[in-house]
């Protein structure tokens, strides 16, 4: 299974073998007439089982499922119009490992009666895969609970929001403070405060909806987006989630531990338009109800007097900004 290009010495053989291992690439002709494949390079990095594919039939059967439509779209596309053939897919090894490859190749013509043949380089990628999906990982999701971590809990809250102001509805947004979580920490220590913020986790994805966004947004707080829920339904679920934490007792490396959380609601569109708004005012009645007593909900509304409040912090920022474009303000030195 080792493809030779005619012409070619044995002393030019034993270069081309040579930097073809050194490279990690394996070369592959592919006659398209009978199907068959002509191997050449370090067969094991691609089949440790030591058993090539003969025909394409062979090749494709051993893609991974989800891949297959992928490759057949890319190599259609190549054969029927000409655009380039570069594909990554997985290959399905034993005992379910995977190996990722890189495959790029082009139909070569072949002379009057000859059949046509594509020939190409296949190179494993496995390694920088993983890596890509462990950097993905760990910027999109929290390490500890494997929910959404901020930024990514942000984005669904940015797409939630554009979605109910296109589509008119509303939804709701709570943060989740677990109470007293530094005192848990110096009584029983920090692996029972982990214990206790993964349980966490594990309570509050199961008393919401599939289609509802469980993330961790700091060390002891937890985020939950509800899409399609107006403000009481938003304020049960807060509710449900709060009594379904307390339930029961949370079993620690440093024993059992009861643990309680506080929420603060946030309606939307009604309260804000923006996820940094969401946010802001989420953290707003989460302070309110941890004042009122911890273990319990609150729901953001703006007073009068904060209304009145923010009209006249805008007004002061349209004087000084009004300012600035006059050329009506100027740096004083006082010395202290």
């Amino acid at each position: 299974m080792t493809a030779h290009g005619s012409g070619t010495g044995n002393g030019d053989l034993d270069h081309l073998t040579t930097a073809l291992v050194a490279s990690g690439d394996v070369v592959y002709a592919w006659d398209l007439a009978d199907d068959r494949i002509r191997w050449h390079g370090s067969l094991q990095l691609l089949f440790p089982d030591g058993a090539a594919p003969e025909t394409g039939a062979d090749l494709a059967a051993r893609i991974h499922p989800e891949d297959q439509p992928k490759r057949s779209r890319c190599l259609d596309d190549h054969l029927a119009r000409g655009i380039a053939y570069d594909c990554e897919y997985r290959l399905a090894g034993d005992e379910g490992r995977v190996i990722w490859v890189h495959d790029r190749g082009g139909l070569v013509p072949r002379g009057a009666g000859g059949s046509p043949c594509v020939m190409g380089t296949m190179r494993p990628v496995t390694t920088r895969k993983e890596t890509e999906a462990r950097l993905y990982y760990m910027a999109n999701y929290d390490d500890l609970t494997g929910h959404a971590n901020k930024a990514r809990l942000n984005e669904a809250l940015d797409a939630e929001l554009r979605r109910t102001l296109r589509d008119g509805g509303a939804g709701g947004f709570v943060v989740l403070g677990v109470d007293q979580l530094a005192m848990i920490n110096s009584a029983y220590g920090y692996e029972a405060g982990d214990a206790g913020l993964m349980a966490v986790s594990r309570r509050l994805s199961e008393c919401v909806r599939d289609s509802d966004v469980v993330g961790r947004v700091g060390g002891d707080r937890f985020g939950v987006l509800f899409a399609d829920c107006g403000r009481n339904a938003a304020h049960r679920a807060a509710e449900r989630a709060v009594e379904a934490v307390h339930g029961a007792p949370i079993d620690t490396p440093g024993g059992s531990v009861r643990i309680t959380v506080t929420a603060g609601v946030v309606p939307f569109p009604e309260q804000s338009s923006t996820s940094d708004e969401v946010m802001a005012k989420a953290e707003s009645a989460l302070r309110e109800a941890k004042q009122q007593g911890r273990n319990q909900t609150s729901v953001y509304e703006m007073t009068e007097a904060q209304r009145a409040a923010y009209r006249e912090a805008l007004s002061i920022g349209a004087d000084v900004e009004a300012a600035m474009q006059a050329d009506r303000l100027f740096f004083a030195y006082q010395p202290i």
